[in-house]
């Protein structure tokens, strides 16, 4: 009977594999993530709720691998995420905070669908993109004077009243 000899090097490479898999694979960053902490809050403007604002935090230690952001529901509620999990990072952060009008493109008919093309004019203005219908300082982190220190030990609730 044959009995294959086992080469050392593949015994360690095998018995490597056995130990470190379980290891990795049981590791768990959580519904948070690693160092992550849950931050909520409420945007109002002129003292009425603002829902789809689209809320950032930057950290102002200056690592934007660590910013969030999050958008407000029809009440003007918000949860932050950072990158793919739910939370923040805790730290020192300036808030910017925008809404675009929700004005949607003229809709084409059947009518202009079957009209020729006709290649836009060289010299022809660029259409403009959406508008921000709050107060353009709020877009802007250095000058918007809303700013957020996320505690590892919460709660963490953001009260952003905006005002002209």
């Amino acid at each position: 009977m044959y009995i294959p000899k086992i080469r050392p090097a593949l015994v360690r490479t095998i018995g490597l594999l056995l130990v470190c898999c379980p290891a990795f694979f049981g590791c768990d960053l959580g519904a948070n993530g690693p160092g992550t902490v849950p931050v909520t809050g409420k945007i109002t403007y002129r003292g009425q709720p603002v829902p789809a604002a689209i809320v950032q935090f930057k950290p102002n230690d200056g690592d934007a691998s660590h910013g969030a952001v999050g958008r407000s529901d029809a009440e003007g509620a918000f949860q932050m995420t950072t990158r793919e999990f739910a939370g923040v990072v805790p730290g020192t952060y300036q808030i910017t905070v925008v809404k675009y009008d929700a004005k949607t493109p003229e809709a084409s008919t059947k009518e202009n669908e079957e009209e020729e093309y006709t290649p836009p004019d060289e010299h022809a203005r660029p259409t403009p993109g959406p508008k921000n219908v709050l107060p353009a300082k709020y877009a802007n982190a250095d000058k918007s004077g809303l700013t957020a220190e996320v505690t590892p030990s919460g709660p963490n609730e953001v009260v952003l009243e905006l005002v002209d």
